[in-house]
């Protein structure tokens, strides 16, 4: 259920989910200019998520797409921004060269480079930032796999108050 904080006018939801990314991509023939994208996290997640009138948090899936927060097909979208330098040592570097390869039994060697920590620790602050600031007061939040990693501890510093999981796909 989503509640009207009148101190701060923001809507607050009592579930929010937080992935990487959106469950939605553009679509210019879309009346919204958005489609729900397919998947299985999507597909498992949205009926609960829209059941609940939860909060989805996650990136666009583009570093030139800055939208406010909108609703899509009776579901809110919450979007975290990243520039394409951040994509890069966030996303491509830290998460997919240095973490996939260790959760995936080091079928590919892991890189690291100390460049790409910063940026994977300032982008999953600035997930749990956006997760708090959606969030109502005992909210349920699931956060979704190794590129927000650093969340649930972040957020729970912010938010004590939280109901926090984490799901390592």
């Amino acid at each position: 259920m989503i509640t009207t904080n009148s101190m701060a006018k923001a809507t607050k939801a009592d579930l929010v989910i937080v992935a990487n990314r959106l469950p939605v991509h553009r679509n210019a023939d879309s009346p919204d200019g958005w489609e729900t994208s397919p998947g299985g996290l999507v597909s498992a997640l949205l009926p609960i998520l829209k059941r609940q009138a939860g909060v989805w948090v996650g990136w666009t899936g583009s570093t030139d797409d800055h939208p406010k927060p909108f609703e899509h097909e009776g579901f809110q979208n919450h979007p975290v921004q990243l520039t394409s330098q951040e994509l890069d040592d966030y996303y491509h570097g830290f998460s997919n060269r240095t973490l996939w390869p260790l959760y995936h039994d080091a079928c590919r060697t892991p890189s690291y480079h100390r460049r790409w920590w910063q940026p994977y620790l300032e982008i999953n602050r600035r997930f749990a930032e956006a997760t708090s600031t959606v969030a109502a007061k005992g909210a349920k939040v699931l956060i979704q796999d190794y590129h927000l990693q650093m969340v649930p501890g972040m957020l729970r510093e912010m938010r004590p108050d939280l109901k926090i999981s984490f799901f390592l796909h």
